[in-house]
């Protein structure tokens, strides 16, 4: 079953046999999927996850793709005919976006703590009394 909001993604879409069609899931991650997939015509692959659309990305042969839902939950993706790799990682944009303020704060910590140190080692030196 198709919803309404994705039937862009089945126009071109022509059923047909394929008794040579196969999916193999080659590695399996919480963040990273990856298939091979072969066929002989194009095709619409029905996958077992949830239909995600924050932060899942899909590419087939490392080129991204969009990816649509079927019967209500799972994901689906339209694939050419032929021998390809399929791919979908988790990368949510607030993720990418959040990634460079997260190594500022780092930074900045770690410049306190060393500056805390150097501080605490030269007041030592002045009063004399190294860590004694």
């Amino acid at each position: 079953m198709l919803d309404a909001n994705f039937a862009d993604f089945v126009k071109e879409f022509a059923p047909g046999k394929d008794s040579t069609a196969q999916v193999k899931l080659l590695s399996y991650a919480p963040n990273a999927l990856e298939y091979q997939s072969q066929a002989t015509q194009n095709g619409i692959i029905v996958f077992s996850e949830i239909y995600y659309p924050y932060g899942w990305k899909a590419y087939i042969d490392d080129q991204p793709v969009e990816h649509f839902r079927v019967n209500y939950t799972l994901r689906a993706l339209n694939v050419p005919a032929g021998e390809h790799h399929i791919r979908f990682e988790f990368l949510p944009d607030a993720l990418k976006k959040s990634e460079p303020i997260s190594y500022i704060c780092f930074a900045i910590l770690y410049a306190t703590i060393i500056g805390g140190i150097v501080l605490a080692l030269v007041r030592g030196r002045k009063k004399g009394s190294l860590l004694q």
